[in-house]
């Protein structure tokens, strides 16, 4: 089969997915300590990396409801460029200058809000003493620790290039929420059903991409917490209109 006629391969939507630990107050169970004021300067290699991505769109976690807040909280960055605004941490210190210095007007909100009652489960594993879930419980303190002592060690890109590494993504689909469904009392699916409910959370963030209506020529940029990140690797990875752009270069630094 000559080149000719083969069959030329649809363009499709480029989408780079960078996960993050909150870098500042959240209602996560593992909340990293990140010092933004003395720290944040060290994220100016990576948001440079970005930059060079030339992404014609930026996607970042917050409901689609609150668009509005978010297109005036990233006005005000225009005008003082001070990350200490409404959405601050990862928003504020790595979305907000990316967009500045490609020229964007606005960023898009991609999150779905949702609940799932974890210290429920979490009591049941230990009244149940569901050993699978509590080993998976200590790994989750020491990969904590581990990020806790790159940053303290002023290596924040190496922790975030922890975060992103292919390991990681994996355990971060299972702690958050296929180990659950191994904590289940009697004729009931306790921790399956909130499972479920996280899988329902990203699978919502999917769909929020999809009302973006991509063009073949754009260039989407996500910067998520990396629980939601590793979730929707996997669905991009599988999705006939969305090419994954592979992390791993950009921290390359």
């Amino acid at each position: 089969m000559t080149n000719k006629s083969k069959k030329k391969q649809k363009q499709k939507a480029k989408i780079l997915l960078i996960g993050t630990f909150h870098m500042h107050k959240s209602n996560d169970a593992n909340q990293i300590n990140f010092n933004q004021e003395k720290d944040a300067y060290k994220l100016n290699p990576l948001i440079q990396k970005l930059i060079s991505f030339k992404p014609t769109k930026i996607g970042v976690e917050v409901s689609p409801k609150n668009q509005n807040k978010l297109n005036k909280d990233y006005r005000k960055f225009k005008k003082t460029q001070n990350p200490s605004s409404i959405y601050q941490g990862e928003i504020g210190l790595i979305a907000y200058p990316i967009a500045l210095s490609i020229g964007h007007s606005s960023l898009y909100g991609l999150n779905s809000n949702m609940e799932y009652d974890y210290p429920k489960i979490d009591k049941l594993a230990r009244k149940t003493n569901s050993r699978i879930y509590l080993d998976y419980l200590e790994q989750t303190k020491k990969k904590t620790k581990k990020i806790e002592n790159l940053i303290s060690s002023s290596k924040v890109l190496q922790a975030l290039k922890y975060i992103n590494s292919p390991k990681m993504i994996e355990f971060l689909i299972n702690v958050n929420a296929d180990i659950l469904t191994y904590v289940n009392s009697p004729n009931k699916y306790d921790g399956a059903d909130i499972a479920s409910e996280y899988y329902k959370r990203n699978i919502r963030i999917f769909a929020n991409i999809h009302r973006l209506k991509l063009t073949p020529d754009d260039r989407l940029l996500i910067i998520m917490g990396a629980s939601h990140i590793a979730f929707l690797q996997k669905h991009i990875e599988r999705s006939p209109i969305y090419e994954l752009e592979k992390s791993t270069s950009y921290f390359k630094i």
